[in-house]
């Protein structure tokens, strides 16, 4: 580690001086930085082929719009944007909202009973009973804040409905 004057710890980098040698260290790494950017490297031209993916041989994207399925990768038109990303993202949300107001429904359910139950064993003086159902009741709280099954459900709610709302306006625009 070298000592600076910055911060008078040290640390892996030089001291910032406005001297000759740093301004021409600091000059060579913007024309390198610059020469990366702009293709030029170390004197050398980069061809197309560094900067492509390579990923797909040539006429790949055309069979992929023939056969109508979507590879994740390539960019679409936007209304197969709307076909197979943002439709099925939206039948996902909406398929897994009724699954979880049944799981916090079921959990409400659970918790009201054992709070009735415990009031009841304190009322017939069942005190051992009673601590048993208070910690069965805070272990189904516990567990219902440890899922966050609620929260799961408003942001659930909240993603489905926001991309119905952009299907509808995507619907509403024309098509010229």
């Amino acid at each position: 580690m070298k000592s600076t004057d910055i911060f008078a710890k040290a640390t892996s980098i030089d001291n910032v001086h406005p001297d000759s040698q740093h301004h021409a260290t600091t000059l060579s790494f913007w024309h390198r930085l610059q020469g990366f950017f702009t293709g030029k490297r170390d004197g050398a031209r980069l061809s197309n082929a560094h900067f492509k993916h390579m990923q797909y041989q040539k006429h790949n994207a055309c069979e992929r719009l023939v056969h109508g399925r979507d590879n994740f990768h390539s960019p679409v038109m936007p209304h197969e944007y709307v076909t197979w990303r943002l439709v099925p993202e939206m039948e996902f949300y909406q398929t897994r909202i009724p699954k979880y107001n049944r799981r916090n429904t079921i959990f409400q359910v659970c918790i009201l009973g054992t709070s009735i139950t415990s009031t009841f064993l304190s009322a017939i003086n069942q005190h051992k009973w009673t601590a048993i159902v208070a910690a069965l009741s805070s272990s189904l709280c516990a567990w219902q804040e440890f899922n966050s099954t609620s929260k799961k459900l408003v942001r659930y709610s909240g993603i489905a409905e926001s991309l119905g709302q952009v299907l509808l306006w995507w619907q509403s625009l024309s098509e010229a």
